[in-house]
């Protein structure tokens, strides 16, 4: 059976905070972002992860090349319920996608 995307949302931290010392490559439980997403690839060529705000954007390109894989990055961000202009991101997803052409044997 063809599976289409894969949705990945590890935990982030162990202690369930995370800080300015957090890493796509440090996760909680032990886990690596790097790994997952390249589990993740080989099941579908297109993989979404949610990660925490504080999630360094050079990080998440360095994803992407060890995957071999485009990245888009959304921000989720709250608005002020009062109509303010005040705004803050809450968390980011990061939509990897295969390149067409990697699936070409050459």
């Amino acid at each position: 059976q063809k599976v289409d995307a894969v949705l990945l949302s590890p935990p982030w931290a162990d202690q369930g905070i995370v800080e300015h010392g957090f890493s796509v490559r440090r996760l909680g439980q032990g886990l690596d972002a790097a790994e997952l997403l390249s589990h993740a690839v080989q099941v579908a060529p297109q993989v979404a992860l949610f990660l925490p705000r504080v999630t360094s954007v050079q990080e998440v390109r360095s994803l992407a090349v060890l995957a071999k894989c485009d990245v888009l990055i959304e921000e989720h961000v709250k608005v002020d319920s009062w109509g303010s202009p005040a705004r803050r991101a809450t968390a980011v997803t990061c939509y990897f996608r295969r390149p067409v052409l990697a699936d070409t044997k050459w």
